[in-house]
Parts: C-alpha cells; structure tokens; sequence
C-alpha cells in the first residue's frame, strides 16, 4: 500500500520513512492477532496492564542488547523528561483500561477517533503547527472510514467518559511528544526508549492495581502461557522501536493515521488468517480508510515538498530559518556519532 503511492524515485530518506512505517504496521497487527488469538484465548491471560509491563521489560532487554552489540550508543538523557513522558503513558494505560470497565466496547473504539482532532489542537497548541487544506480534507475521510469499520451500538456511563476523554488527552500528548521529545533531547528511538521503558514499566504498578489484581496474582503460568507471552513480547519490542523511530522521521498526525490503517489491517488479518466475519458495513469502513490513507500520505507528501522547497530558498537568500544556533536531531547525532543511522 505505502509503496504503491510513493514516487517512483524515492530517495534514502523517503526509504528509512516507509520502512519505519511498515515495520510497524506488520508488527503491530502482528502483536494484536497474537495477543487475541494466543495471549488471550489459549494462554487464558487477560490482564492487558501486567502484559503492557512485560512488554516494556522485554524492551529493556531487547535496547540493552542492542547496546552491548553496538547497534547504537546509549546517550544520557534529562531524566525529568523521561519522568513526563512515562507518566503520560502510564495515565494512558489506566483510563484507557477504565474506560473500558464502565464503556462499551463500541464506545471505547469510536472514542479512538477522537484522537485525531485532539493531537491536531494540541500540537498547534504546544507547538504552533499547522496542516494544510489537503491534510485537513483526506483526515476527514480516515475518521469517516474508521468509524463505519468500527461502530457498534455504544453504551456510557458519566464516569466512563470522563476516563475515555482523559484517555484520548493522554494518548494524544504521548502521540505527540513521541516526535518532538526525541528532537528536545536530541536522541532516537532506541537511546529514548532505554530510559523509558524501565521507568514505564514501574510506573503501570499502579494501574496494575486496578487490572485484576487478585486474578493476576493468582494466574498459574504453564509452558503454552509463558511461550503466548513470549512471542507477544518480542512482537511488542519491535512495535516500541519502531513507534519511536517512525514518529521521530513523520510527525503525531501521521503516525495517529497509520494507528488506524492497523486496524484495518487487524480486520482483514482476523478475515484472512482466521476466518473471523466481515460484515458490508466493516467492508465499507475499511475502504473509505484506505482512500483517505492515500489522499493522507499525498497531502503529506505534497507539504514537505513546499516545505522543503521554502527552506531552499530561504536559506539561499540568506534568510536565517528558526532557530539556527540549536543544531537538529540529526545533525547532532551526526556530529556526536551517537546514533545508528538505522534509527536516523
């Protein structure tokens, strides 16, 4: 799909953008039809905080490895910083999980939509980016689309959405810090998730509380359960990595579209794979989506390029761009020999 509406000259950049984007689309849907098919139904594991922290832990280990091949060097990062981020995420994970105990599921899906307007508001907001008409426009269609593949009759209460808004404001500002965070502290995506994913991972102790707690503790591991868990893990590892690297090449609002393209991909994977029902309206949703997608990745790709275009020429009159003392990520990292380019 991606490389169907890529130029047909697409250059090392554009290549590093679509392979971040791909790999974690694949290990995304990947990590959802396990988790679904495996975690949930055969290991009988249902606690999503607990399998949330694992999944951070084997992250850790995954970026430490890393580390101790040299796939890239680790970089000390303002630890205040990761602290906000780490809560932000973690806030996310709880009112996401009470949403679901006092919403519907319907519900719950249809809020997910919310997300789009909410990162569009609040990236203006706390950082004064703009989108264009075209943007605007193809978002529309990917929020029409999602909400005809998704909708079923939604069911709240006054408590569940106040968790389902606070739920969408967290996501939203995770969603947008994914990008600018790595540009603050001038590192990339593993070198970020290094610091986060432990301090993450001890922060869901709290929401872990409210997930189960008593069935957690007394969930009886056996080898099919720890090998469900296993395989998730790792899935979920490669979800991390490539979440922060994609997000640090594109921006919130694409990798906020790219979320719901995985769902699309989920339904024609549990179709394909498992012979789950599709029904006309899912049908219907998924094709609206995958236009708007299109439209997307062309509005997108027609910004940079006036984007790009404006930087030449403002820089080759010699008028100064944003900021010119603070170097960029990838200049610094260039400089610093601190990164792989595989993250870059």
């Amino acid at each position: 799909f991606f490389f169907a509406i890529m130029p047909p000259a697409l250059s090392a950049n554009g290549a590093r953008t679509t392979i971040s984007i791909v790999f974690n689309i694949i290990a995304s849907v990947a990590v959802i039809l396990v988790n679904k098919k495996a975690v949930f139904s055969i290991a009988r594991f249902h606690f999503g905080t607990a399998l949330t922290i694992f999944h951070f832990c084997f992250t850790w280990l995954m970026v430490l490895v890393a580390a101790g091949t040299r796939l890239f060097e680790p970089k000390m990062l303002d630890f205040k910083e990761i602290l906000k981020v780490s809560f932000v995420f973690s806030s996310y994970i709880l009112f996401q999980n009470l949403s679901l105990c006092y919403n519907s599921v319907g519900f719950y899906q249809i809020m997910k939509i919310a997300n789009t307007p909410a990162i569009l508001v609040m990236e203006y907001a706390l950082y004064g980016k703009k989108q264009s008409r075209e943007v605007l426009f193809s978002l529309i269609f990917v929020c029409l689309g999602i909400f005809a593949a998704v909708f079923t009759e939604p069911h709240l209460t006054m408590l569940g959405s106040v968790c389902a808004t606070l739920a969408v404001f967290f996501n939203s500002l995770y969603t947008i810090w994914g990008k600018h965070k790595q540009d603050e502290l001038q590192c990339n995506s593993p070198q970020l998730l290094m610091w986060q994913a432990p301090v993450a991972a001890v922060m869901l102790l709290v929401p872990l509380r409210f997930d189960a707690w008593e069935e957690f503790s007394a969930f009886e591991y056996d080898s099919i359960s720890m090998v469900c868990i296993g395989v998730s893990c790792a899935l979920a590892g490669c979800v991390n990595l490539s979440f922060f690297w994609m997000v640090g090449r594109t921006n919130a609002i694409t990798a906020n579209v790219v979320g719901y393209l995985k769902t699309v991909f989920v339904f024609l994977g549990g179709f394909l794979l498992f012979a789950d029902s599709l029904t006309l309206q899912n049908v219907i949703g998924i094709t609206i989506t995958l236009v708007g997608s299109a439209i997307f990745m062309w509005a997108q790709s027609l910004d940079n390029k006036l984007q790009n275009h404006k930087d030449q020429t403002e820089e080759s009159a010699g008028i100064p761009l944003d900021d010119p003392t603070k170097p960029s990520k990838n200049d610094s990292i260039r400089r610093n020999g601190s990164a792989s380019n595989a993250f870059v």
